[in-house]
C-alpha cells in the first residue's frame, strides 16, 4: 500500500510539474467514432469489430502494417482514438453479418470524424459490401472555433504553394501572416505538437516548407485552451511520415528568368542615367555648376576653390590662355571621388532565382520509417548585392510504431535563413558592402515524441 501511495504522489508531481512548464502540446491525430447497427432493424451490434486497415497515398491505397479499430459496446457505439490525419478505408466486420467497407474517409486533425455502418444479415457465404458514398459533414456541430484544414497532398500541386505562409495566405482573413489585421507576433505556429516562435523576436523562426507536411489547420479565432495565450491565429501543422510498405522519393526544382526583375531597364544601366557620360568627364567638374543654385560641382565634395581659379582667359591685353592641366587634374579627382559613390554603375545582373526541393521516405526496418524533406531556395534582390539571399532548410523524422497503441517518433528540423536587409535608405543603393544590413537566423529543434493510447 505504501509503495502505491509513493507511485501516485510521484505521477502527481511529475504533471504538476508539467503543467507549471506552460508547455504547448497540440494535437496530432484526429478520431472515427460512429454507430454499427442491423440493417433491417436498426437495432445495435454490440461487439462488431471496426478496423482501419487501408490508407490512401497518392490515389492508391497502402495496407497498415499496424491496423487500428475499436468493438462495438452494447449501444452499438464505438470510437478509435490516435488515428493520423488522413484519408482511409475503414471496414466492419460481424459473426453472421455481411461485411461492409468505408473508403476515402478524412481524417483530420483534433476532428471525430463520424462513421455509421449497418450490416445485413447473412444466409449464404457472400462477399462483402463496399460503400464509397461517405461524405463528410459540411457542417460541424461540434466546433466551437473558426477553423479551416488542409491536406497538403490536395494543394501541393497549386501554383505558388512552396511553403506554410502560402498556405495560410488562403484564408480569406489572413494577409503576410497578420489574421484580421493583427500584429504578426500574436500567431502561434506548432510543428509536431510544439512552437517554432522565436522567444527573442516573438516571431516565426522558419517557414516549413509543404513537401513536408501532412496537413495544416488555420484557426482564426475561437481558440480552445490548449493553445495557451494567443491572440491572433493558431498554426497548427502535421508533419509528413514515411510509407511503410516502399520508398517514394519526389524532387522539384524551379528558375526564373534572369531578366524578369529589370525589364525595362536595369537601375545600374549608364544607358538609363543620362547624365552619367556627362559627369565621367573632367571638364565637366570644372565648367559645370548645379542648376538649381549655380554652384560650381565640385564644391559638393567640400572642395571651395575660388572662381578665378580656373578661369578660361586671364584678365588684361592680349589676352592669355591659361594652362589648365593643373585644374583638370585637380577636377579628376574630384570626378573619382563622386565615380566611389556610383561604382556600381554598368553592373551586371543576369542572375536567375531558383528552388530545388526534395523529399524521400520509406521503411527503415520493420514498423519503422524514416522521412526527410529538404529545400534551398536562392532569391537575388533587385538591388544587387555581394550574395543573394538564401534559404536552407531540412525537416525529419524517424517513427517507431510498437503496436497499436504506442509511437515512437524522433523529430529534427532545421533551417538556416539569410536575408539582405535593402530599406528605402538611397545610400544603400549605391553601398553595397558597407550599409546593406544582413540578416542571419539558425534553427534548430530536436524532439522526441511518445504518442500512447492509455485504454482503447
Amino acid at each position: 500500500m505504501l509503495k502505491k501511495m509513493r507511485f501516485i504522489n510521484l505521477c502527481s508531481l511529475f504533471l504538476f510539474i508539467l503543467m507549471g512548464t506552460g508547455l504547448l502540446f497540440a494535437g496530432e491525430t484526429g478520431k472515427i467514432a460512429g454507430k454499427v447497427l442491423e440493417a433491417e432493424t436498426g437495432e445495435a451490434l454490440p461487439g462488431a469489430n471496426v478496423i482501419v486497415y487501408r490508407r490512401w497515398v497518392n490515389e492508391t491505397t497502402v495496407e497498415l502494417d499496424i491496423p487500428i479499430g475499436a468493438a462495438s459496446d452494447l449501444n452499438g457505439d464505438y470510437f478509435i482514438l490516435n488515428v493520423p490525419p488522413g484519408t482511409y478505408d475503414v471496414r466492419t466486420s460481424f459473426m453472421g453479418y455481411n461485411n461492409a467497407i468505408q473508403t476515402s474517409v478524412q481524417v483530420f486533425v483534433d476532428k471525430t470524424t463520424r462513421l455509421d455502418f449497418k450490416l445485413s444479415s447473412k444466409i449464404l457465404s457472400g462477399e462483402e459490401v463496399v460503400i464509397t458514398a461517405y461524405k463528410p459533414e459540411n457542417v460541424e456541430v461540434d466546433l466551437t472555433a473558426t477553423k479551416q484544414s488542409y491536406n497538403v497532398q490536395d494543394i501541393e500541386s497549386m501554383p505558388g504553394i512552396n511553403d506554410v505562409s502560402d498556405v495560410i495566405d488562403l484564408q480569406a482573413d489572413v494577409d503576410g501572416g497578420h489574421f484580421r489585421g493583427g500584429r504578426s507576433g500574436e500567431a502561434i505556429y506548432l510543428v509536431g505538437g510544439a512552437s517554432i516562435v522565436n522567444p527573442l523576436t516573438n516571431q516565426r523562426s522558419f517557414s516549413p516548407l509543404t513537401i513536408g507536411l501532412e496537413q495544416v489547420e488555420v484557426y482564426t479565432s475561437g481558440f480552445s485552451a490548449e493553445y495557451g495565450n494567443v491572440q491572433s491565429g493558431v498554426i497548427n501543422m502535421v508533419a509528413r511520415e514515411g510509407r511503410s510498405d516502399k520508398w517514394e522519393t519526389h524532387v522539384d526544382a524551379s528558375v526564373t528568368n534572369s531578366f524578369y526583375k529589370t525589364f525595362g531597364g536595369s537601375v545600374y544601366s549608364p544607358e538609363y542615367i543620362r547624365y552619367f557620360d556627362q559627369l565621367n568627364g573632367a571638364e565637366e567638374w570644372i565648367d559645370g555648376r548645379d542648376p538649381v543654385s549655380g554652384a560650381i560641382l565640385w564644391q559638393h565634395f567640400g572642395i571651395s576653390f575660388p572662381e578665378l581659379y580656373i578661369p578660361d582667359v586671364l584678365p588684361g591685353w592680349p589676352p592669355q590662355y591659361p594652362d589648365r592641366g593643373d585644374s583638370l587634374r585637380s577636377a579628376d579627382l574630384v570626378r573619382k571621388l563622386w565615380l566611389q559613390s556610383v561604382r556600381d554603375m554598368g553592373l551586371e545582373y543576369e542572375k536567375p532565382d531558383y528552388r530545388v526541393e526534395l523529399s524521400a521516405g520509406g521503411p527503415l526496418a520493420k514498423n519503422t520509417t524514416m522521412f526527410i524533406a529538404a529545400r534551398q531556395n536562392t532569391v537575388h534582390p533587385i538591388i544587387p548585392t555581394n550574395s543573394p539571399d538564401y534559404d536552407m532548410q531540412v525537416m525529419g523524422n524517424i517513427t517507431y510504431r510498437y503496436d497499436s497503441n504506442n509511437k515512437f517518433k524522433l523529430i529534427y528540423n532545421y533551417n538556416n535563413d539569410f536575408e539582405n536587409g535593402i530599406s528605402s535608405n538611397y545610400y544603400r543603393w549605391f553601398e553595397r558592402t558597407l550599409s546593406v544590413s544582413q540578416i542571419v537566423e539558425s534553427t534548430h529543434q530536436i524532439g522526441i515524441q511518445w504518442n500512447h493510447v492509455v485504454s482503447p
